[in-house]
């Protein structure tokens, strides 16, 4: 691995769950990632440790985006250092004018792919490495007119929202004149959705005092493709996944009873294709004009796409692109959380070297050796128990972290994926290759918490095995002088 130091980028916003999804796509690739949730915390944390990149949402609280990047071209010791916007909220093309000219050097607009947004970076990165970047200079003169344009666009975004608050108004006027005009035979209809109406669902449903599926809007069935009649007197759980999460059924159970609200219940649910829909829920329970309890409503977001998005993010985080396999960032982690928090000591990490890798990328390039290194993870994959980890943690290094496993049945697993790769005849082209491995074995008890000690015994162990020839197991021990000289 180069020991280069990673450019160390900040990233501001007062979305948490923006700064946890950034954070970990862009640490996965290796860069120094800082966070901070409004202008101000980014100023005084750059103060002390200056970043190479500034990546900043527009709309927080204390300091805006814009206001950040104009005391941030106005500080000496930061001026010269990228800054780029990454926002959802100002999409108007005088916002990216007004951005550029504060003197961004990028205007990103929201949603982006993963893919996209580490493009993006590595190419901020790449052309600020070589100045290649160009920054707009206010000039003093300037000034009155870019500050001019800066607060023109917060007027335009109140403006916005102040017509969204009148046209609300004018709403919900109309519906209370409704209301008042109806009779008391509508008034619990009308109620209904005007609760519905102010919490904006996909889809809602409303129970009975005996949690019974009295009422579900029409959208549930152009959401799901199920009717929504065939719900009604059916009780409230069958709504939800019970049958696999019997805690989420016992905890919404708990909560009806005791009349309490529900908050952001998430559950999944299957459709006739088999594919899944998360629907996030809310209710509340609603009373009589007596107070006497009635029911509940809920009411229904789809987040299936969110969700995916964000299955999608942490995967490509936490995996090697080539294999498929857990990688090194995703196994150090499991290996400190380990070693931070086990309560027996019987566990081994196996490290595999793949012998005279290197002689099949030189004569048949680099693509032969991807082809392999794919067909050798899937003979691992067949010596593994399920709750082990297996990884990739270099170019032709692989480990399996055996968690609760005894020194003696790590060895026979390891007898197994020596023999495997040996007898696995691996194909590419009209080529064949036989390919052969030298496995490190390390008891991680003696260790205790020493994540660097047990990773330079497994490396060592493996080291040995690849200098007696090859192709076999070198278990390492305590007291092993020619290891620990090694």
């Amino acid at each position: 691995m180069s020991s280069q130091k990673m450019p160390r980028i900040l990233i501001v916003d007062d979305n948490e769950s923006n700064l946890y999804l950034l954070e970990i796509l862009l640490s996965s690739k290796g860069y120094d990632v800082e966070t901070a949730l409004n202008g101000q915390i980014a100023l005084d944390v750059s103060h002390k440790n200056p970043p190479d990149l500034v990546i900043s949402d527009i709309l927080m609280p204390v300091m805006d985006g814009f206001a950040l990047c104009h005391e941030w071209q106005a500080d000496d010791g930061l001026k010269t250092i990228p800054f780029a916007f990454y926002t959802a909220t100002y999409t108007d093309p005088k916002d990216e004018k007004l951005a550029l000219s504060l003197g961004a050097v990028r205007f990103i607009t929201k949603p982006q792919e993963p893919e996209d947004i580490v493009r993006i970076v590595e190419d901020l990165v790449a052309q600020s490495q070589i100045g290649a970047l160009p920054v707009a200079k206010l000039l003093p003169e300037q000034e009155p007119v870019i500050m001019r344009e800066y607060s023109e666009a917060l007027v335009r975004k109140l403006e916005d929202k102040m017509l969204q608050l009148e046209q609300t108004h004018v709403l919900l006027e109309e519906k209370i004149e409704e209301l008042q005009t109806t009779s008391r035979a509508l008034q619990e209809s009308d109620d209904r959705f005007r609760d519905f109406a102010s919490i904006a669902a996909d889809w809602f449903f409303e129970v009975d005092s005996d949690f019974k599926i009295s009422y579900v809007s029409e959208k549930y069935w152009e959401i799901t493709g199920f009717n929504p009649r065939n719900l009604i007197s059916h009780h409230v759980l069958e709504i939800f996944d019970t049958e696999n999460n019997t805690l989420l059924a016992d905890q919404l159970l708990r909560n009806l009873e005791a009349n309490l609200a529900v908050h952001d219940l998430e559950s999944s649910q299957k459709l006739n294709n088999r594919q899944a829909l998360v629907f996030l829920y809310n209710g509340m329970p609603y009373y009589d004009s007596d107070g006497i309890f009635c029911g509940y409503r809920f009411v229904a977001h789809d987040v299936t796409e969110s969700r995916n998005l964000t299955k999608r993010l942490t995967h490509q985080a936490t995996h090697d692109a080539l294999t498929g396999l857990v990688n090194r960032w995703e196994f150090d982690r499991r290996m400190h959380r380990l070693l931070e928090t086990s309560t027996t000591t019987e566990h081994v990490l196996c490290y595999i070297d793949i012998d005279r890798f290197k002689i099949v990328n030189d004569t048949c390039g680099h693509v032969a050796g991807d082809q392999i290194l794919r067909q050798i993870a899937e003979v691992l994959k067949r010596s593994v128990r399920e709750r082990d980890t297996l990884a990739r943690i270099g170019g032709d290094e692989f480990a399996i972290l055996m968690e609760h496993c005894s020194l003696e049945h790590a060895e026979r697993v390891a007898e197994d994926v020596r023999s495997g790769i040996e007898s696995h005849v691996f194909n590419f082209d009209t080529k064949t290759f036989n390919v052969t491995a030298s496995i490190g074995l390390v008891d991680i008890g003696p260790f205790g918490n020493q994540f660097s000690e047990v990773l330079n015994a497994a490396d060592g162990a493996s080291y040995t095995a690849k200098e007696l020839g090859g192709n076999r197991t070198y278990i390492y021990r305590v007291d092993d002088n020619e290891a620990i000289q090694r």
